[in-house]
């Protein structure tokens, strides 16, 4: 239930101002990308089973739960009327290689699927990452993958056992991991953990930069009529801020944060911090263009009251150990991870603080003097993707 939780606390906790400032100031970062304009090339991807390999396992589950419940076949007139456009597919190759294809569009839809045509999709750092590098932590690709999975579509047509109400022509956010809820991860909630969770664009799985997909109705959310599908893309990004700030950092009114990294998900977690009642902000980078979104941002915006922002050229002025000292921070949230990250970010915590880690490392072999850890009582968390 995260995509429906997440817009409702949006509103009830940020406002759907506070959406449209994020989408804003992030806008200028990271870009939302629509497959309307690609070209066609000759090969195309007949079987969109076989591009899913993990997803086999998520739809026996289904399958058993939803018992002998008929599928609907589409017919050819059927998928020209509801699907007239080609289904154009941005698909990473190899690292440094996308390709734009031309899929086949979905023939059945499962009882507990949903047909969408996706209007928007966000270019996320780990698409990025994918591209230039090919591996991301653990994650590696070794076969062809579909790019994406920030995205809101339309939907077309819904399998016999949708049970959540949507209908053709209501507009979604898409949440991109489908889980079991069956393992203990699951059962306590915590179900951005689970370990057979198949998420959009984490390889082997495929995304939704695609302009026609099927997707669990479950993971489908409605959005209200005042919020527009290129917003509802933004659901997501802004929910790794959400879930960092509220459920692990745990701010609260009046405490002081430090976020190092001022890309996307650096200022959108600059952003949640003051929802959630930072006083004050320091939050850094070596690039003075991405600390001048937030400085500009934060000048021109007259709904951003009651919390000190101070940024910080980090390669232009080094962190000294009497700048820590004389700025310790209730909360630090690393949106970098860099080894050296990790000692600045543990020195500017005061003794008792929190350091958040959201930043995927390159090198996942980091060395920390654990005595500032233990002798001051200091917390080290771990964010993965989020929960509601």
């Amino acid at each position: 239930t995260f995509y429906f939780k997440t817009t409702m606390a949006l509103q009830q906790r940020f406002g759907l101002q506070f959406l449209r400032e994020a989408k804003s100031i992030i806008s200028r970062a990271a870009p939302i990308v629509s497959l309307r304009n690609t070209s066609n090339k000759a090969t195309y991807f007949y079987e969109e089973s076989a591009l899913d390999p993990l997803k086999g396992k998520f739809d026996e589950r289904q399958h058993r739960r939803f018992g002998s419940m008929d599928a609907i076949k589409l017919t050819d007139a059927d998928q020209k009327r509801l699907m007239p456009e080609d289904n154009m597919t941005a698909v990473l190759e190899k690292k440094l290689t996308v390709d734009i294809y031309g899929m086949e569009r979905p023939s059945i839809i499962q009882p507990w699927e949903v047909l969408i045509e996706v209007n928007n999709t966000g270019i996320c750092g780990s698409d990025l990452e994918y591209y230039k590098h090919g591996v991301i932590g653990p994650f590696v690709l070794k076969q062809p993958m579909i790019m994406g999975h920030e995205s809101g579509g339309t939907v077309l047509a819904v399998g016999k056992g949708v049970t959540n109400g949507l209908k053709p022509g209501d507009r979604v956010a898409l949440e991109p991991g489908l889980v079991c809820g069956e393992c203990s991860a699951c059962k306590a909630k915590k179900y951005n953990l689970c370990p057979d969770v198949t998420f959009f664009a984490t390889p082997p799985v495929h995304g939704t930069m695609r302009k026609y997909m099927k997707h669990h109705f479950e993971y489908c959310y409605k959005i209200p009529d005042n919020m527009t599908t290129e917003e509802a893309a933004w659901c997501e990004p802004l929910s790794v801020g959400i879930h960092t700030g509220g459920n692990i950092a745990c701010i609260q009114p009046g405490e002081t944060v430090a976020i190092f990294g001022a890309g996307p998900i650096g200022i959108i977690n600059c952003l949640t911090s003051i929802g959630y009642g930072a006083s004050k902000i320091i939050i850094t980078d070596i690039s003075d263009d991405k600390l001048k979104i937030v400085t500009d941002y934060m000048e021109n915006n007259p709904s951003i009251t009651g919390c000190k922002v101070v940024t910080m050229n980090t390669l232009k002025d080094k962190m000294t150990d009497e700048f820590k000292r004389d700025n310790q921070m209730d909360k630090v949230i690393d949106c970098v991870g860099h080894p050296a990250i990790l000692k600045d970010a543990l020195d500017i915590c005061k003794p008792g603080g929190i350091v958040t880690i959201v930043g995927m490392a390159a090198d996942p072999n980091v060395n920390i003097d654990i005595s500032n850890v233990n002798v001051q009582e200091k917390t080290i968390n771990g964010v993965f993707r989020y929960r509601y």
